[in-house]
């Protein structure tokens, strides 16, 4: 949010007093979210493709006393399509499931086509897979119905993301996530982390200004209890800080701000 401050002059013979004050900006149901705290959860909005290892997840966010830190987190990978390698031979005929072989953690199932015997066609995903160690990728074993050789392609992207640590200090809504590493052909989109608030933890607003006087006072209305604090007063904003009770985690919430000089 960004407000104009224009500059009103006192025209001469007027009664203005050094002890009134002009009422700059009146700012109404400003939202704050909830209190800093550890990480919860990390959604994957896009699984992106290609990978041929594990990216690396990384978690970043700067709350109300600084930097968050100690949050780890790893990618747990899927197959997002497939091809046959092999048809392989003696299979029974009709629609059939193939289930991968190699890996470490729930395998993949798809669906197959069988005509004289040998895999002919891919006609789905049955299950995607949730792997922590990846599958063979080019000619990847199967099992399922009698019959021997069939092996597939793997493409693989990114199902979840598992939180190891929480870490602490991270701020609601605007911390990050990124991957790196991978080599996808397409990479991946991790979507904003979750954080769970810690008793006695803060929360920090930005209200951005424009050419504020030197001087300038604000007075803070929150909509729970707590305590408030204005920081780094500058021309151009400043800072909002909720401090919760001893004990209780701060909710997310709306404060009003009167602004005067």
């Amino acid at each position: 949010m960004a407000i104009e401050v224009h500059t009103i002059s006192q025209v001469s013979g007027s009664t203005f007093a050094r002890l009134d004050r002009i009422l700059l900006a009146n700012l109404v149901n400003v939202a704050n979210a909830k209190g800093d705290g550890g990480i919860a959860t990390v959604p994957v909005a896009s699984a992106g493709a290609g990978y041929t290892t594990i990216p690396t997840v990384a978690i970043a966010g700067t709350g109300a006393l600084g930097a968050g830190s100690g949050a780890a987190a790893t990618a747990v990978m899927k197959v997002v399509s497939a091809t046959i390698a092999a048809g392989g031979s003696g299979y029974t005929n009709g629609a059939q499931v193939l289930t991968g072989t190699t890996g470490t953690g729930t395998k993949v199932q798809v669906n197959v086509t069988v005509a004289g015997g040998i895999v002919t066609a891919i006609t789905g995903i049955a299950v995607a897979g949730a792997y922590t160690v990846l599958p063979t990728l080019a000619g990847e074993a199967t099992t399922g119905p009698a019959g021997t050789g069939a092996t597939l392609n793997l493409v693989m992207g990114v199902a979840s993301i598992t939180v190891g640590t929480a870490g602490s200090g991270y701020p609601d809504l605007t911390s990050t996530a990124t991957l790196s590493g991978g080599t996808p052909t397409t990479a991946a989109v991790l979507g904003i982390p979750t954080i769970t608030s810690a008793n006695g933890a803060p929360s920090k607003t930005h209200i951005a200004f424009k050419d504020m006087p030197p001087l300038y006072g604000v007075n803070i209305t929150p909509s729970q209890q707590c305590q408030t604090a204005v920081l780094n007063k500058l021309s151009t904003g400043f800072d909002i800080v909720l401090y919760p009770p001893s004990g209780s985690a701060l909710a997310a919430g709306t404060f009003d701000a009167l602004v005067v000089a």
